[in-house]
């Protein structure tokens, strides 16, 4: 039995979005698998999305990210599901302009075109509905100099994890403050680093958005 042993500390009836760091036998956790079963302690049970977080430790314990919305609290059991056939519904997508996020209620695009907002959002009420624009965030300011000579590389698109229960994606990119003076004929530059990850769990009409930004300026701490 390829299982162990999990605490949950918190839960909600419907299903509240968890993840964590699950530690299996090494011999138990070798093969082919991206998913567990999760057994609470109320008896019910649901599927959990699997992410393997270290090497493989022949003498050790191999750790295993489990993304799974909890629905009791208490002692679980997750067991692992060996071999079980790829998703076909998995919430993060490529393209050839970047990537998305999407779920029955909320489309999150992710665009590497400087021209472009590096993140818009989607909602609809129901499968059977239109999506309907949410917002957006305002793409970087570049000068028709920078515009011509970046291309596509102003930003970076990441999928950091992907399955039928939870996606994530992370872009970068970097912020250009206009010059003060421009008649003097100065460029903006960069003075910013940001980060965005943005979040989405299947079934849920909302995503998770973090960001993060760091000066590009020596000697100056990230914040």
């Amino acid at each position: 039995m390829k299982s162990s042993t999990l605490i949950l500390h918190d839960s909600h009836p419907d299903g509240l979005p968890m993840v964590v760091g699950c530690p299996f036998k090494t011999a138990d956790a070798t093969g082919a698998f991206n998913a567990a079963q999760i057994e609470f302690a109320d008896g019910s049970s649901t599927r959990a999305q699997g992410h393997v977080l270290n090497p493989v430790d022949r003498d050790g314990a191999q750790w295993i990210e489990l993304s799974f919305c909890a629905k009791a609290g208490g002692r679980a059991t997750a067991t692992l599901l060996m071999n079980e056939p790829a998703s076909d519904v998995d919430l993060a997508q490529a393209t050839e302009w970047g990537a998305f996020l999407q779920n029955e209620f909320v489309r999150v695009s992710l665009d590497a075109r400087p021209d472009r907002p590096p993140l818009s959002f989607e909602w609809r009420k129901s499968a059977a509905m239109p999506w309907k624009p949410m917002g957006s965030l305002t793409p970087e300011v570049l000068s028709e100099q920078e515009l011509a000579t970046v291309g596509h590389g102003v930003r970076k698109i990441q999928v950091l994890r992907n399955g039928p229960i939870r996606g994530q994606i992370e872009i970068c990119g970097s912020l250009t403050t206009r010059p003060a003076c421009q008649s003097a004929g100065r460029e903006g530059k960069p003075s910013l680093n940001y980060r965005l990850t943005v979040e989405l769990w299947a079934g849920f009409d909302s995503a998770r958005v973090d960001w993060r930004l760091s000066h590009q300026a020596p000697g100056v701490p990230a914040f």
